[in-house]
């Protein structure tokens, strides 16, 4: 297996599908958090979002999930960074 190292670092922006991506988004930075609101996000290869409070991600913590979407951020004042992988450690 190759040790994770991400290639890129891309921007996630609310409404992208980045599930059908080669190389997923593995985890999340969180760049901004401000405000009260809620997030909706979707795993990779889960249709179901999940409702999260958006004062519940810290600035600083990465947030390890394989991303498939960012469907809604409510509150606007979630920012997070993604992670891809370099080369696929395995298939998902």
């Amino acid at each position: 297996m190759l040790p994770n190292s991400a290639f890129k670092l891309e921007p996630i922006v609310t409404g992208t599908d980045y599930s059908q991506d080669a190389k997923p988004i593995y985890a999340l930075l969180c760049t901004k958090s401000a405000g009260a609101g809620n997030i909706i996000m979707k795993a990779r290869g889960n249709d179901t979002g999940v409702t999260m409070p958006s004062d519940a991600f810290v600035v600083g913590v990465i947030y390890y999930i394989y991303l498939g979407e960012l469907v809604d951020d409510d509150s606007g004042n979630v920012e997070f960074i993604g992670f891809r992988y370099h080369a696929m450690p395995m298939v998902l």
